[in-house]
């Protein structure tokens, strides 16, 4: 998912924005996990 979501945000993408996005989705599985963090912000 990183490697994703960084490739699409190119040099604007924060590794601590992008952990930031997937803690605050809270403990769900994989798939939602993925499917929440890979939506356009």
């Amino acid at each position: 998912m990183r490697d994703e979501v960084a490739t699409r945000e190119g040099d604007a993408f924060s590794l601590k924005d992008f952990h930031r996005r997937a803690l605050d989705v809270g403990s769900v599985g994989l798939d939602v996990l993925r499917e929440a963090v890979l939506a356009p912000a």
